[in-house]
């Protein structure tokens, strides 16, 4: 949610080593207004997967730590 009195300018990623890879395109979010972005996403594997998000808000690009999940099969 926008919680700021004015615009923002708002786009992500999302990379993954199993293909799971997303993006949303940049778009404005108003004060007061929420906007999610999905894309398909992929499951079933074994082993180790990771996954890191950039957050990009008014230009700025925010990334976060890499998640890694050990999946047992």
């Amino acid at each position: 949610m926008n919680n700021a009195d004015r615009p923002i300018r708002l786009s992500g990623t999302t990379v993954t080593n199993f293909g799971g890879d997303a993006s949303c395109h940049e778009s404005t979010l108003n004060p007061g207004f929420r906007r999610g972005c999905f894309d398909p996403t992929v499951g079933d594997r074994c082993g180790y997967d990771s996954a890191q998000s950039i957050l990009t808000v008014n230009g700025r690009d925010g990334a976060t730590n890499p998640i890694v999940i050990d999946i047992a099969c």
